[in-house]
This record gives C-alpha cells, sequence and structure tokens, in this order.
C-alpha cells in the first residue's frame, strides 16, 4: 500500500534556522487519517538527532511502529459513509487474528452464520450509524415472523451489537456509542430452566 501524502512526514527543529543543530531536540510531523474523513496533523518528540537525515530516520521508525501506513490500520478507520456489511466484514475477518480473549473456530462459524443468514440481507445496506434501537425493533419483529425461538432472537441480536461497537476511532472509542433499550426493541426475555 502507498503511503498517502504527508504520512511520511518532516523533521524540524523549533525556534531554529538555517543550519541543523544537533544540540537542540527534534520533531517530527506527519498525517493521521481519522474516521470523519479529514485527517489530523500529529507532532512527536525525537529527542536530540546528529544530523538531520538521523532525525529523518528516527521519525519513519516512529510511523512504522505506530502504524500509521499500515493495511490494517487504514481498514481500521471506518469511513462516515460504511455501512453495516462492511463493517461486518472487517469485524469477522479481525475475530480469528485478536490476541485477547481468542475464539474457537466454531463460535467464529456460528456468527458468521447469523451474519449470513439473517443481518445481511435485512440491515447489511443501512450506515452502521442508522443501525440503532429502531432498526434493531424491526429486525426483532422480522426474526420473531419467522418463528425463532427467544434465545436464537437474542443471539443474533448479540452479533448485530459486537458489530456495531467494533466501529472504533484510533483512539479505540466507540464512532456509534449506543444505549440498547431492550423494552423498546421487544427483545424476548430468556429464561433458564433448572
Amino acid at each position: 500500500m502507498l503511503n498517502r501524502t504527508g504520512q511520511q512526514g518532516n523533521v524540524y527543529q523549533a525556534h531554529q534556522r538555517g543550519k541543523w543543530n544537533p544540540r537542540s531536540s527534534a520533531y517530527g510531523r506527519f498525517w493521521v487519517d481519522v474516521p470523519s474523513g479529514e485527517r489530523k496533523r500529529r507532532t512527536v518528540s525525537l529527542g536530540l538527532c546528529a544530523t538531520e537525515r538521523v532525525a529523518r530516520l528516527r521519525l519513519r521508525e516512529y510511523i512504522e511502529r505506530a502504524g500509521v501506513c499500515s493495511k490494517r490500520r487504514f481498514h481500521q478507520i471506518p469511513a462516515p459513509g460504511t455501512t453495516f456489511r462492511q463493517q461486518a466484514e472487517w469485524w469477522i475477518e479481525s475475530l480469528s487474528t485478536r490476541r485477547r480473549r481468542p475464539l474457537k473456530p466454531a463460535t467464529i462459524y456460528g456468527w458468521q452464520h447469523c451474519l449470513d443468514r439473517w443481518i445481511l440481507p435485512n440491515l447489511g445496506n443501512k450506515l452502521v450509524s442508522e443501525v440503532g434501537n429502531g432498526a434493531l425493533r424491526q429486525f426483532v419483529e422480522i426474526l420473531s415472523a419467522a418463528g425463532l425461538a427467544p434465545k436464537t432472537i437474542v443471539n443474533v441480536v448479540t452479533v448485530v451489537k459486537f458489530v456495531v461497537t467494533s466501529a472504533v476511532d484510533e483512539e479505540g472509542d466507540q464512532i456509534h456509542p449506543r444505549v440498547w433499550n431492550y423494552e423498546f426493541m421487544q427483545l424476548p426475555l430468556v429464561v433458564k430452566e433448572n
């Protein structure tokens, strides 16, 4: 993947004009893609660098370590017009590689089946920002009309919630935070039998 303009960055020394001063701190600037579709300029301290070339190398190493130009990072930031289908595809792919609480293949297979059979045909073309309590209320009605058991409906709706909450920005904050209202959704209660 090619770097987008400005993401190679540039280096400078504050209050320095002309010749590079090896006893003055160096800083690096580069651009970062953000979910809103805009870009933010980031500045990092590079410490003391003997030459401008050394400073550029340190900045390049920092950008690589931070993953600013990586394909994974680029796809992690959903565009403002991301459809539920696109976000679901990214989410299901990310499950097999996650390190924290890895999932069993059977779980991923079950969630993929929920997506393919029920969720994507009904919610796939909506924007992620449009999938809220109202959309889920209509979706629960569709699932109920299809004769699904209450526990199955709850499981399918849980997958929808996972996909919506998987859309995060570069700080890990949800882009579309939701307060789920199960009463409004008319989500069935599942009573455990002893």
